[in-house]
């Protein structure tokens, strides 16, 4: 019998969703609240990822992520903000065992927009919340495409065959960037 291709997982370490690898993963991301974001599939009204976040955008309190609401889900990653970088932590062991990642911000000069961060020894760069890329291949890993005149929905993100494996912290750090793209606007 065929497994489905979304279900409820007893580990932290394992996806809600099961896409193929020739299927691109379409997931839209809503403002919930204040700040809080959460990430749905385009065919499925369970939230998948949960992000809360600080009751202020002052606040230097990590957001947490959760696979899933919050009241129902695991604690997954914590996300923290330190000037234009952030730092995901993923409590034990997390997914690919990795418990940490950093996102730098973009350096060098003014016109670049590349955000770069490395996982089990790959470097990947979102150039600013649009797309992420690998580094050494130039591969598109996910694009984001913001949804313009919405209250609640801040877009949809697109994860390619390469993200698939790497499904929370392609969620993730795109969220990331797109708190960072929302906080450097207001700034401005």
């Amino acid at each position: 019998m065929a497994r489905p291709c979304s279900s409820r997982t007893e580990s932290t370490d394992e996806p809600l969703l099961r896409p193929t690898r020739n299927t691109p993963l379409k997931l839209h991301i809503h403002r919930e609240g204040l700040n809080d974001r959460s990430v749905k599939a385009a065919h499925q009204k369970t939230v998948l990822y949960y992000i809360r976040s600080p009751y202020t955008l002052s606040s230097t309190s990590p957001l947490k992520a959760y696979r899933g609401r919050p009241d129902q889900a695991p604690h997954i990653a914590d996300m923290k903000p330190l000037d234009l970088s952030y730092t995901l932590e993923f409590p034990g062991p997390g997914p690919g065992s990795v418990p940490k990642v950093m996102i730098m911000p973009p350096s060098g000069g003014i016109f670049c927009t590349k955000s770069k961060f490395v996982v089990n020894g790959k470097e990947f760069a979102w150039k600013s919340d649009k797309e992420l890329r690998e580094v050494g291949s130039n591969v598109v890993v996910a694009k984001f495409e913001r949804t313009l005149f919405s209250i609640s929905e801040k877009g949809v993100m697109t994860i390619y065959a390469d993200g698939i494996e790497r499904v929370d912290i392609v969620v993730l750090t795109g969220i990331a960037m797109q708190y960072r793209w929302e906080k450097t606007r207001d700034n401005h």
